[in-house]
């Protein structure tokens, strides 16, 4: 599933890219590489109000494609901004943007997989998946509703007891474990309908899994009230 996520990310901003003009793309190339705005304009012989204004224009154009990626790159932008790698948030996030456009991000995500003993080629269109559980169930809601909420540490918590994550750094991982499918908040769904699946070693461990994961899950009569996707920015004097 990996590989057609990547290649359908990939399409999109491809998309977005060609609608960028000769000079944003430079600068979405030169902010990828890792130059500040200030180096920018000096090499482009253009002032950095104009190089920020490129920027949000190259925001615009590509714009984001999933609450996940949006949340993302704010935080890549605020992280860049705090330990000084740009001048603020709205660039640090341009770059966060250009290393995705470039495919740079993707090649740093592939070697992370490799160093934590995963598939070399996990980003080829070769490769296959990784290997399945033994056993793959279903875990269908107990009545009709909405998905209301959920706690994703206790999610998490259940893929680390499936064998899934690290509690050491010298725990072994088993990557054919895990959860999938999970169904997003406000989606609605019918008595029987599931909620998610559980990929797991064994069909104790999956019968544990699936009752700790549906107590994750806040399943309620009437869609949830929407929330602003970033609350609020909390920034030092």
């Amino acid at each position: 599933m990996l590989p057609q996520l990547l290649v359908l990310l990939g399409d999109r901003r491809r998309l977005g890219l060609r609608r960028l003009t000769p000079r944003e793309a430079e600068i979405l190339r030169a902010l990828a590489a890792g130059d500040s705005i200030p180096e920018i304009a000096e090499h482009l012989g253009i002032t950095a109000l104009t190089v920020q204004s490129h920027v949000k224009n190259v925001l615009a154009k590509l714009g984001v494609h999933s609450r996940l990626e949006a949340v993302t790159l704010a935080l890549a932008g605020e992280m860049l901004a705090l330990c000084s790698r740009c001048g603020d948030a709205i660039e640090g996030r341009a770059r966060a943007l250009g290393v995705l456009s470039t495919g740079a991000a993707a090649e740093h995500f592939a070697r992370m997989v490799t160093a934590l003993g995963g598939p070399r080629d996990v980003l080829s269109p070769r490769f296959k998946g990784l290997a399945r559980a033994p056993v793959v169930v279903d875990v269908p809601a107990a009545q009709s509703g909405v998905v209301a909420g959920m706690d994703t540490r206790e999610l998490g918590l259940v893929v680390i007891e499936l064998g899934g994550g690290r509690l050491r750094a010298d725990d072994p991982v088993d990557h054919r474990v895990g959860l999938s499918d999970i169904r997003p908040i406000g989606t609605c769904v019918t008595a029987g309908e599931p909620l998610l699946r559980v990929h797991a070693a064994s069909r104790e461990a999956a019968r544990q899994a699936c009752a700790r994961a549906l107590g994750a899950l806040d399943l309620g009569a009437r869609r949830a009230r929407k929330t602003p996707l970033l609350i609020e920015r909390i920034a030092g004097g």
